[in-house]
């Protein structure tokens, strides 16, 4: 018969963390309580029976005090999936879960005070990885924005970053992810997205900047999806302008939304978006009425783009007693048409 903790030690061995198991045995870890990264360690000390798991948990911890890098989890233990989150961490290794390369899955990583992500810039090595989700300060010791890193993967599938700190900026050509369908920058302090990031992400169908503080965004935003993108939100911003985007599916959607300081939609780079078909939502935006919008209105109430592919509250222009009818005779009185 074997021992009720089987396949996990002896559960008094590992306290304050625990240790179980399902019906197919993959076994789980979960701590929580730890005082120090010392006593992290010691935990990987204690003589487990089997040392590969399905998943790591560390959370509601106080590890501030040292390090996390690969020494911390003993020999031969292996992950398939880690989380990590309000521990308090500030100092973190690039290699802290290299160990488990062979295996590692998936990692969902926040701790916003962490000075570094805990993964390398080659990802490669983890010929497994479909998701990461990760949470740290992002601090530039120097004048400039802290450039993201430029992440290489065959593998990896979502991508979520948030940085508490900031200024961020994604650096020209960052990332090589070929896998990749689903990136989100997202409450990063974002002020800058560089040209060629997305040539290698052919397979990529949604893309997130919301609540960052780009301004402007240099050059064109262009996607090399195979299948178009499917949905690009760029909303809770700075934008001052609608940019540049190309590489949408027909029929999807561009966000944004809550740029309050965008007041026109130009011409030159809305239209194409509204030929494609792509929705566009503008809520809480106040266009002005000037000879900008004149466009917007079309030739008629019916075939207007503002009302065919623009969501939104968003102008003040609106002729109540005779549609907008009134407001293009005078847009074409005064204005170069």
């Amino acid at each position: 018969m074997r021992p009720r903790e089987w396949p996990c030690p002896n559960a008094g061995d590992i306290v304050p963390c625990t240790c179980f198991s399902d019906e197919l045995l993959n076994i789980y870890l979960d701590c929580q309580g730890l005082g120090s990264i010392a006593e992290l360690t010691n935990i990987f000390t204690v003589d487990f029976p089997f040392k590969k798991f399905a998943r790591l948990q560390v959370s509601h911890n106080v590890l501030s005090d040292g390090i996390l890098d690969g020494s911390v989890f003993g020999t031969d233990f292996v992950f398939r999936e880690v989380i990590f989150f309000d521990n308090g961490l500030k100092d973190v290794s690039s290699d802290a879960f290299m160990q488990s390369a062979s295996e590692l899955t998936f990692i969902d990583f926040v701790e916003p005070e962490a000075n570094n992500f805990p993964l390398p810039v080659d990802l490669t090595p983890l010929g497994n990885l479909r998701e990461v989700v990760l949470e740290v300060a992002c601090e530039s010791t120097a004048q400039t924005p802290y450039a993201l890193p430029s992440w290489i993967s065959d593998t990896l599938v979502i991508l979520t970053v948030s940085c508490s700190v900031g200024p961020t900026a994604l650096p020209d050509n960052a990332f090589t992810l070929s896998s990749l369908e689903a990136l989100h920058i997202i409450n990063s302090n974002l002020i800058q997205i560089g040209v060629g990031n997305f040539a290698a992400s052919t397979e990529l169908v949604s893309v997130s900047f919301q609540g960052n503080s780009l301004e402007n965004i240099d050059g064109v935003l262009e996607f090399s999806s195979i299948n178009g993108v499917q949905l690009l939100d760029l909303s809770m911003n700075q934008l001052k302008t609608m940019p540049q985007i190309t590489g949408m599916a027909s029929g999807s959607t561009v966000r944004i939304s809550d740029n309050t300081e965008i007041v026109s939609l130009p011409e030159e780079t809305t239209k194409p978006l509204i030929e494609d078909e792509i929705t566009i939502e503008a809520n809480n935006i106040e266009l002005t009425c000037n000879c900008e919008f004149r466009w917007l209105l079309g030739d008629d109430d019916i075939n207007m783009p503002l009302a065919m592919n623009i969501i939104g509250e968003t102008d003040n222009c609106e002729n109540t007693e005779g549609g907008y009818d009134g407001v293009r005779e005078i847009f074409d009185t005064l204005c170069n048409k």
